[in-house]
C-alpha cells in the first residue's frame, strides 16, 4: 500500500469587515481570458483542470464564459496551478476606470 501525500493546511489570513480575505484586491476583470489562455497553454481540459484543482468541470466552463467569477480563495488556487495573476489592487481598477 502506498503512502497518502500529506496536504499543508491553508494559513489564515486576517479578513476585513466586508468578509473579504485579502483587503483591496480584487479578481482581475479580464479573469475569463486569462485563466481559459493559462489552461489552453498548459494543455489541459476543463475537465483535468478541474480534476487538479478539485473542483467540477462546469466550474472551470462557468469562469472562462463569464457566468462566474471565482471568489478569492478559488483565484488563488488558480493562480497557483496556472501560474497566472488574477488579483489586482482595488485602487488599480478605480484609476483605470477614472
Amino acid at each position: 500500500m502506498g503512502t497518502v501525500p500529506r496536504v499543508r493546511p491553508f494559513r489564515t489570513r486576517p479578513v476585513d469587515k466586508e468578509g473579504s480575505i485579502e483587503s483591496g484586491l480584487e479578481v482581475d476583470p479580464e479573469y475569463s481570458s486569462i485563466v481559459r489562455q493559462a489552461r489552453e497553454k498548459l494543455g489541459l481540459t476543463q475537465e483535468a483542470l478541474g480534476r487538479a484543482i478539485n473542483v467540477k468541470p462546469s466550474v472551470i466552463s462557468h469562469i472562462e464564459t463569464k457566468k462566474m467569477k471565482p471568489d478569492l480563495i478559488l483565484a488563488r488556487t488558480l493562480m497557483h496551478y496556472l501560474k497566472v495573476e488574477l488579483l489586482v489592487s482595488s485602487s488599480d481598477l478605480e484609476s483605470t476606470s477614472a
